[in-house]
């Protein structure tokens, strides 16, 4: 336990912590050598890099103020949210509680669904996967991807007559997580614009949510235009790679010649 002096900050929402300009610490009782096992789990908290390794999972309000309080693992967190990628200069702010404590704590209570404002009045609801992605590491999952109850690995997500193939949903995401690895390779990050020039198939899907996933912007382009149209669009996007079907690359290499970063899928 200690004491010392701090300013408040102005606004807790937009903050990730509460005190600035601490002062004047005072250590006014160490903790027990022998500290008692948790939960709740009490004590020096690890490193940042050791939260950010563990991953999290959302947490109960109640639960959090009732028994997690004084855990080391619970975690009450401001959030910048970017509505509009379009005009990032306009986030919204908000708190968010997660769990970083072993997946076993019998205290551990689901918090409800992380939903996301978009534009034009849209909502994102953050699927129950998101939480065991995170935590997926831990169990043993080497291989960085969501694992699936069998009765949901089955079920078919998309049928691609072309190619006469099926798609569950354990593999649509994997080939989106694929999409995502490959764009953040080429340095691309959140905020960037990425153009989509494809016809209407599973391909298109693929890249447009790992792009999305990445936090990138997706700009997809109609087909049907010309090749001067189709460099207009992708320059004015500000666009720093390009999604395109084999049908399209031909004409593609020939309106964007010197591009550095063109992805074929």
């Amino acid at each position: 336990m200690v004491s010392g002096e701090g300013v408040p900050v102005s606004n807790p929402r937009k903050e990730p912590v509460d005190f600035y300009k601490v002062s004047k610490l005072k250590l006014l009782q160490r903790a027990p050598e022998n500290e008692v096992k948790g939960p709740p789990w009490e004590g020096v908290p690890p490193s940042l890099e050791e939260y950010r390794q563990r991953g999290h999972r959302r947490l109960a309000t109640r639960t959090c103020e009732s028994k997690c309080k004084t855990c080391i693992w619970g975690c009450c967190m401001a959030v910048e949210i970017i509505v509009d990628h379009w005009k990032p200069s306009a986030p919204k702010y908000r708190s968010e509680i997660f769990c970083y404590g072993p997946k076993s704590c019998p205290f551990y209570k689901a918090g409800p669904r992380r939903k996301v404002p978009g534009r034009k009045g849209m909502v994102y609801e953050e699927p129950d996967w998101v939480d065991e992605d995170e935590t997926a590491h831990r169990d043993g999952n080497t291989l960085g991807i969501i694992k699936f109850e069998k009765k949901i690995t089955i079920r078919e997500l998309l049928i691609d007559p072309e190619l006469n193939r099926q798609y569950s949903y354990k593999k649509f995401v994997e080939i989106v997580n694929s999409v995502s690895n490959l764009l953040w390779k080429q340095g691309i990050g959140n905020g960037d614009k990425v153009s989509i020039l494809m016809q209407n198939s599973p391909r298109f899907l693929f890249a447009f949510f790992g792009i999305m996933q990445l936090g990138a912007v997706a700009c997809p382009i109609n087909i049907h235009l010309k090749a001067e149209e189709i460099a207009f669009i992708f320059k004015d996007s500000e666009s720093t790679a390009l999604f395109v079907s084999e049908d399209y690359l031909d004409v593609t290499i020939r309106v964007l010649e010197g591009q550095e970063k063109t992805c074929k899928l």
